[in-house]
């Protein structure tokens, strides 16, 4: 069988939950706008503070996310990072390292905006995710005793 550009990737995509709703026309979509890199244990990802120009998505292996040094988040495959500066154009919010080596699916900031307006099914996924983030922030704050404004 002759694969299309982007039906490894979409292969791979079909194996995490974050692309659960996409139907194989889109999981081919999403391939092609991807570029695969492979990082090391101990690679920066991302550094806080720094530009953000793209989107990654972690097909195996694992991360840490850390805010001045405290550890924030562990990720793992199916998880992503990116997405915060790519919407807003701000400075990365974290930094993430590599804590073992891995396989990522990039989406840079060309790509990423288009993507989401021809894929509306992964628009929600961005959003359906982003929500879940903040109310996990939110519930953390909470514990800490910190006060929430809404």
């Amino acid at each position: 069988m002759l694969l299309r550009r982007g039906s490894r990737e979409a292969e791979a995509l079909q194996r995490v939950p974050f692309f659960r709703e996409l139907g194989g026309h889109d999981l081919e979509k999403v391939g092609q706008a991807t570029t695969e890199v492979r990082a090391r244990a101990g690679d920066v990802l991302a550094r806080e503070g720094g530009l953000g120009r793209e989107f990654v998505l972690i097909v195996e292996g694992a991360a840490a996310v850390t805010r001045g040094g405290q550890l924030l988040a562990n990720l793992g495959a199916g998880d992503f990072f990116g997405e915060l500066s790519l919407l807003d154009g701000g400075p990365r919010s974290a930094t993430v390292t590599a804590t073992t080596d891995a396989q990522l699916l990039v989406v840079d900031g060309r790509s990423f905006w288009p993507l989401l307006e021809t894929v509306p099914a992964l628009l929600h996924s961005v959003v359906e995710s982003l929500s879940a983030r903040l109310r996990e922030a939110l519930a953390a704050m909470e514990e800490r005793g910190e006060r929430r404004e809404e």
